[in-house]
C-alpha cells in the first residue's frame, strides 16, 4: 500500500541520514587536534617546521590537516606559521638593536634574503626600513 511505501521510504531516509552522521562523527578531527597543532606552532614557530611534521603529530593526511585548519583558523597552517615569525620579526626589530641577519636567525630563517622578501611582502616594507621609521615618530 501508498501509506507502507512512505513509511519504508521515511524509515530508509532516517537510517541513511544516521548512517551518515556516524560516519561524519567517526572521521571528523576533534578541534583539540588542530588547536594541539596551534600550539605546537606557537610553541616552535622559530624552528623548523614543515608540514608533514605537523600532519604526522595530529595523525591526519597533510592535505586535510590544511583543509580543516584553513576552515578553522582562516589561513593555512603554513601561512601562520609565517606570520608568527614575522611578527615576532618585527618585534625584535622594533625593540631590540640585533641586526637583521641575527633577527632573521632568530626568527626561523636561514637565508636573511628569503627573511627580507617575505617580511616586505607581508609588511609592505623591508625590515631596516621598518627600523628606521621608529625614528621619525
Amino acid at each position: 500500500s501508498y501509506a507502507a511505501h512512505m513509511l519504508a521510504e521515511e524509515a530508509f531516509y532516517i537510517i541513511n541520514a544516521d548512517l551518515c552522521r556516524s560516519e561524519f562523527e567517526v572521521n571528523k578531527p576533534k578541534i583539540g587536534t588542530i588547536d594541539k597543532v596551534m600550539q605546537y606552532i606557537n610553541k616552535h614557530y622559530r624552528e623548523n617546521i614543515n608540514l608533514q611534521h605537523l600532519a604526522d603529530m595530529s595523525n591526519l593526511n597533510k592535505n586535510y590537516l590544511c583543509r580543516i585548519f584553513k576552515k578553522h583558523f582562516g589561513i593555512s597552517p603554513i601561512e601562520y606559521i609565517i606570520s608568527q615569525r614575522l611578527n615576532y620579526a618585527q618585534s625584535l626589530i622594533l625593540n631590540t638593536d640585533m641586526s637583521i641577519n641575527e633577527i632573521a636567525a632568530a626568527c626561523g630563517y636561514n637565508d636573511t634574503s628569503f627573511f627580507i622578501m617575505q617580511y616586505k611582502r607581508y609588511y609592505g616594507t623591508t625590515p631596516t626600513k621598518t627600523r628606521n621609521n621608529i625614528y621619525l615618530y
